[in-house]
């Protein structure tokens, strides 16, 4: 996936900024499941 504006250091630092949110997002997700599971 690429961003188009603002150059290519800025288009990475958004890019792990977004994998780190969706990793945090999945990581929630799993304990909401597992405590409803329980």
């Amino acid at each position: 996936m690429e961003y188009i504006m603002g150059g290519n250091l800025w288009g990475n630092d958004v890019k792990k900024e977004g994998e780190y949110r969706l990793q945090q997002n999945i990581a929630s997700n799993l304990r909401l499941f597992n405590n409803l599971k329980s």
